[in-house]
């Protein structure tokens, strides 16, 4: 049984093939890319990414004035 998760709590996805990264909603509907986490060889979590904040899906946009 999978425990109902609750705000705060870690998700684990395991597995999940080639495209997972290539293929995520990155900033589709403004879901931010998670921060992503590699297990090494003697099994220690390494931060690899840091979490996409809100500020970082507007830095790009430019203000047209029409």
């Amino acid at each position: 049984m999978i425990v109902e998760p609750e705000i705060g709590d870690y998700v684990v996805i395991g597995g999940t093939g080639a495209y997972s990264e290539s293929m995520s909603p990155e900033n589709y509907n403004s879901h931010r890319k998670p921060g992503a986490v590699m297990k090494t060889k003697n099994g220690e979590l390494v931060l690899i990414r840091k979490k996409q904040v809100r500020e970082q899906l507007t830095q790009n946009e430019l203000d047209v004035k029409l």
